[in-house]
Parts: structure tokens; sequence; C-alpha cells
């Protein structure tokens, strides 16, 4: 062996692989400066790089089997070694070897003081200057102050530990957010990537940020070693390594140096402010503790009623190990709020049951550690339940001044907007949302709304393309939405269909299709979509003393529920108890705070009828000047796209409140063109008094007839002979003499 290192050693084969290493070195950062300023495409770049891999084998194989001579190469076997002169070319090679070395010094001076350094101009923008939002249909550009926090693989041998590594991931990404003047992606975004071996650059280009965190997890008895690198996405070098091991005691202290090490590593490289906070007021340092709290973050963020629970108990045993743990006092409100009955949310607890489980929780973790994002998150979340919407978005503000990486909180605060009636900031929360969470599919979807809501229908269907891309079910959704939105009820159906097919349990989609099916005249069909105990099904079935009681109750138990007072004004509306009615509308009138803007203009216009019919002059008045407040607001910040409460149906309910026949068939004619369908509504006393109006009879005869032609392509779909294979279940009764043929349900 060492007569065969001697003679690598004499055919100068060392030399050769490391004159060939930092030559490849030097050409490899010349060709990337060269390359970033030709514009040149990243194969291009990963092609040169290939090649200098494959050549440095071939360069040793080469000076292996040949050698230098005065008459020039040859091969070794053919040289005397009496004549051999690879001593001096040895000699020769060695200063070679310096002068390249310099070369690459110099270079690497260069790169660090010059084209590393961030412009002095582009530093200084923000994330909102850099990056677009998510969705919209076109590239990002990933702000410089901005980087991903990848869940930490577990390297364990056992598996359920996962929740342990990526509790770590997320204890850190919370105390990054913290960083004044950087952005960090929200942890439902970064976290999509779990199990992924997704390309770094790939990832990054997702998230929209210049740098990316991943690290490992490895954990056994009671020793936990933990590795962090933070890479520089654009060029996918390695900015910043560690490896910590310490006692699983010592858990807390890695968290603190990790995150650290990383600040500072950034802070180097894009001169940020100062680093981040300590995280340690509410936090534990009981470790079994931190283990159920990372257990019940892991199965609360699962989102299913079971997960939830299972999640809330974790969160239990955490306060019952360290009764000082605040954020576990925190994520049982959460939990306990989210088990709620309601559709928005995930179990069966009445409202106020939630609220009086959730409130002494809330005021726990407060005592203990008020200033903590994740605790005036819970504030909020219970403030919004409660009704208390203004409260809300103070706590919501101040959390996210802490951590606006938190894409959940961005979107309980955009929802919170528009339920206040700060219609001039919805948008912008909505797009700040998929800015930090560009990878959440409620996120998105909820975007897609907002922009249809703003007029901006080529933004939602290129986000409505992407969310397609991230989630088929909920893309799904996304399609049925717009088709519903612009009056294509049967395209919507078959949507909602595919989506249903694909997430069979869903009572969100059921619901929708429901609402659809309802909307053509199938109300056999919507009914047997909907929960047979709840305020869907007494709105399919026009039970309206049914929602009332419903509604009542739940108003007794939280008199600021708006969601119930405004089911019982329009169970009194629709009932014809216009006394009772104006009571209702009272209620919501003081929920709201007398906003105009935080209620629909079709919405005041009903409730300002209430008040005329029962005699309350002072009370119609002013509900009828808020509808045209409510409307002219919504067109000053943009808001004419067609939803359900567009201009033009605020426009025609304000025209018949006003007896202005031209006016209310004029904007009743534009709806229906953009795809108004709600054909029961037109039935209403508001309408009463144009019932035998040509004008009027026309519009609705013309809204009839399409309604029967989107009913029957429906009908055509929901008793083809393969429909069941797609989704559809339609009542025994709907298809009975139905002439159908199969068609390309799904397809």
């Amino acid at each position: 062996m060492s007569s065969f290192f001697e003679e690598l050693k004499r055919r100068n084969v060392f030399r050769v692989g490391l004159a060939y290493v930092i030559t490849a070195w030097i050409l490899a950062q010349v060709a990337d400066l060269a390359l970033d300023n030709f514009g040149a495409p990243a194969w291009v770049m990963k092609s040169l790089l290939l090649l200098l891999l494959i050549g440095f084998p071939l360069a040793l194989i080469f000076a292996w089997a040949f050698e230098k001579t005065p008459d020039g190469i040859v091969l070794e076997k053919h040289v005397d070694r009496s004549q051999s002169i690879t001593p001096v070319t040895g000699k020769k090679m060695d200063r070679g070897i310096i002068v390249a070395l310099a070369i690459a010094v110099v270079f690497l001076l260069y790169k660090i003081n010059v084209t590393d350094t961030p412009n002095a101009g582009t530093t200084e923008q923000t994330a909102a200057d850099t990056q677009l939002p998510a969705g919209s249909g076109q590239d990002t550009t990933a702000s410089e102050k901005s980087v991903a926090v990848l869940p930490f693989v577990n390297m364990s041998s056992d598996p359920e530990q996962d929740y342990f590594s990526d509790g770590i991931a997320e204890e850190i990404l919370n105390v990054l957010a913290q960083v004044p003047g950087l952005q960090v992606a929200a942890r439902t975004s970064a976290f999509q990537f779990k199990g992924q071996n997704q390309d770094i650059q790939d990832i990054a280009r997702q998230l929209g940020v210049a740098w990316v965190l991943e690290g490992s997890v490895r954990k056994a008895g009671d020793r936990v070693r933990v590795t962090a690198q933070l890479i520089k996405a654009e060029k996918g070098f390695h900015a910043w390594s560690e490896t910590y091991d310490r006692e699983l005691t010592d858990i807390f202290a890695i968290q603190d140096e990790i995150s650290q090490s990383i600040s500072n590593a950034l802070k180097v490289q894009l001169k940020l402010g100062e680093g981040p906070a300590s995280a340690a007021a509410g936090s534990t340092t009981n470790v079994e503790a931190y283990e159920a709290y990372l257990m019940g973050r892991h199965l609360i963020n699962q989102r299913t009623t079971d997960s939830i629970k299972a999640g809330l108990e974790q969160f239990k045993r955490a306060t019952d190990l360290d009764p000082d743990y605040a954020l576990a006092y925190a994520d049982q409100a959460i939990a306990i709020l989210l088990l709620r009955n309601d559709v928005t949310s995930y179990g069966d607890l009445p409202l106020s049951v939630a609220l009086a489980r959730a409130r002494p929780l809330v005021e726990k973790a407060d005592a203990l550690a008020p200033n903590r994002p994740e605790v005036l998150a819970a504030k909020g979340q219970l403030e919004v339940t409660a009704g208390n919407i203004e409260l809300a978005l103070d706590y919501y503000d101040r959390a996210l001044a802490i951590n606006p990486a938190n894409g959940e909180l961005q979107n309980w605060r955009r929802m919170a907007l528009g339920a206040a009636g700060r219609l001039d900031q919805v948008l912008d929360a909505s797009s700040d949302s998929v800015k930090y969470d560009p990878l959440s599919i409620i996120a998105v979807y909820n975007h897609i709304y907002v922009l249809s809501m703003f007029g901006r229908e080529e933004e939602a269907q290129a986000t409505t393309q992407r969310l397609y891309s991230l989630d088929p079910i909920w893309g799904e959704q996304a399609r049925a939405a717009l088709f519903l939105i612009h009056g294509d009820l049967a395209t919507a159906a078959e949507h909602f269909a595919k989506a249903l097919e694909l997430a069979p349990g869903s009572k969100t989609m059921a619901g929708s299709m429901a609402w659809t099916l309802d909307g053509v005249g199938l109300g056999r069909d919507a009914e047997r979509l909907v929960p047979e105990d709840g305020s869907a099904r007494d709105l399919v079935i026009r039970d309206y003393e049914a929602l009332a009681r419903r509604s009542r109750a739940a108003i007794n138990d939280n008199p600021s529920d708006r969601d119930s007072t405004q089911n019982l004004f329009t169970a009194l509306s629709l009932g014809g108890k216009s006394r009772e009615a104006v009571g209702a509308a009272n209620a919501i009138w003081r929920i709201v705070n007398q906003r105009p803007t935080a209620l629909t203009p079709d919405t005041l216009v009903m409730m300002a009828l209430a008040a005329r019919k029962s005699g309350d002059e002072v009370r119609a008045r002013e509900w009828r000047d808020a509808a045209v407040q409510s409307l002219q607001e919504r067109e000053r910040v943009g808001m004419t796209g067609q939803v359900f409460n567009g201009p033009h149906i605020s426009g025609f309910y304000i025209a018949a409140y006003d007896n202005d026949l031209a006016t209310l068939v004029r904007e009743l004619d534009a709806a229906i063109n953009a795809g108004y369908r709600d054909r029961e509504s037109l039935g209403v006393e508001l309408f009463t008094p144009f019932s035998r109006k040509p004008e009027f009879l026309k519009q609705v005869e013309r809204l009839d007839a399409i309604l029967a032609e989107q009913r029957e392509q429906i009908l055509a779909m929901m008793c083809a002979p393969n429909a069941k294979e797609h989704g559809w279940d339609p009542a025994p009764e709907t298809c009975v003499g139905q002439k159908t043929a199969s068609v390309g349900i799904g397809q």
C-alpha cells in the first residue's frame, strides 16, 4: 500500500487533484457571476457543475496514466524512470497551486464584501414592495430579508417522535418571526414540505423566501442531537450550519441557541436589527409538559374533530405537569372554541358552553404571559367568538405586530375585518394572509373569494388553478364557487359533485351543493345533503318556526351571537312577523355598533322594510340610509365584483324599497346578466308592489327560464346511469321519468 501511495505522489496525482479542485472552484464562481449578469437559465450552471464533477476523476486517471516529458505528453509506461522529470513538473505545479490559491482567496474576499452584500437600495425594501401576493397568477420575487423554517427531519428510530422534531422547528420559527425586519414564512406553508425531497430553490420559490433553514433531530434516551443549516436558496450554498448535542433537559437552551445563531448569521448577511426577544415568558422548563404541548400542537393542526379533542387532552396534561404553562392554557382555549357547534368549526359544543370553558383558560394564560403573541391570539379568538369584533381585532393586531408569520392568525384577522365593516382593509389583509402563508389551503381559498369581491377575476381564476395544484378537493370547491358566483349553477353543481366524490364526508362541500340544488328548485335533494338538525336544514325546508326557536336558544346563551341573531331576523322576516323582526334587527344593529359597512346593503334594506311595516319610521329611514352608505363604501373601496351581495343586487333592493321601478328593473337586469340567480328572494314582501308590473315580470320570467335550463342540465348529470360513480346521490323521486344518457361527469 505504501509503495502505491508513493507512486501516486511520484506521478503528481495528488497535485493534479488539488490543482483541479481549486481551478474548478474559481471557474464555477466566475461562471456563476457571469451567468447571473447574463440572465442565463439555472440549467446552464447546473450543467457546468456536472461537467466539472465528471472531469475530476478523468483528471486523476490522466495524471496516473500520462507524464509530461520534453517530447510532450506520453504514456507513463513508455517513460524511462531514469529520464523522468516528474519532480521538476511537481515543483512547477506547486507554484501554480499557490497562485491559484491566491486568486481563490482574492475572489472569495470580493464575493463576501461586494457581491453578497445587499444593495443599499434593495435592503430597505419591505416584503410588500418586493413580493406579489401568492396566488396572483404571477411569479413572486422573494424579499432578501425572508426565511422559511422547514420541518426538521426526525432521525430517531421511533416515527412517533415526528411531533417532537416538528415542535423544535416551530419554536425556532416563532422566535425568528420576532426579529425586526425579517419576513418568516408561516408554519402552515413551510410544513407542507414535510417528508418531501424537493429542491431547496423550488421550495424557496413556492414560499417566496430568499433563505431556508432545514435540520434534523435525533432523540435517544435522555440525549438529543439537533442539526441545523441555513441555506441561501438562490445559489444553494450553506451560509451557516451547526450541530448541538445536549441532555434532553437542555432542549430549551438548544432552541434559544439555534435561533440566536441563525439570527446572528442573518444579521451579518442582511444587516438586520436586533435579534429575537427571549421567548421564555409563558413557556416551560418541564420536558414532559413541553412534549405534551408539542403533541397537542401536532394534533390540533390536523383540524379534525378527533384530533382537536386529542390535542385538548395533551394541553390539559401539559398544564397538569406545569401549572404555569401559559401557552398550553391558551391552546386549550383555542381547541375548545374550535369544538363549538358552528358551520366553521369542528365539534358540537353549544356556543355558551364553549365560551364558559374557554374564558377562564384565556384569563389564566393572560395572567402568566400577557404579551406573548400566542396568548394575544387566544384572547382575540375568544372575543371574536363572543361577538366583540373590535376588541378581537385589537388583540390580533398586537399579536401580529410581534409575530406576523402566524398564517392562521392572519386569516382570522381578515375575517374579523370583514365582520367589523372595515372594508378598505380586507383586500390587503387577505393578500397578507397568502403572502405569509402561500401554501395554506384555507388562506388561498378565502383569497379567491376576496379577489372576486373586488372584481379581480383574472387573479381569482389564476389563484383557483394554483389552489387546485395544491389540493384538488378545495380546488374543485373553488372552481364551483366561481361558477356559482357568476350564475352558472349547473357547472357549479358538477364541480361540487367532484369535490364530494373526493371528500364524501365534507360538511362544507355538502352545504355548498345543497345551496346550489335548492337554487334550481331541487329542494328534496338539497335536504338530503344537510344535517338533520341544524339551521341549514331549517332554511332548505323553509321551516322558519324551527329556525327561530333554534336561534333564540343560541341568543339566550350569548346575546352577542351575531349569526344566530341574523338567522332569527331572517326567520321572522320570511315568516311574516315584522314586529318581532324589528327587535332582532335592533339587536343586529347593536352588535355591529351601528356601523353600516358591517352589514350588506340588502340586509339593511330588509331591516328597514321590517321597521316600516311595524310603524317605526325613524328606524326605517336610518336603516335605508345605512344601506346606501354601505353600498357607496363598497363602491369606493372597489368591492364591485359580482358576489352574492354585489352592487347591482344592492341597487335593486334599495330601488324596490324606494318604489323606483325604473331603477329596480335596470339594476335587476344587470344583476341577472352578471349571475344573480336567487329566484326565491324576488318573492319576498319587498317586491310584492311590483308583482304585476310587466317590466318586473319580464325580468322574473327571464330568470325563471335560465334556472329551468340549468335545472335540466343538473338533472341530466344527477340521473345519468353512471352518476353515483361520480358523487351524485339523487332522491328516489328526482329521476322518475327523466330521460338521460351517460355523461362524462368527473372527466
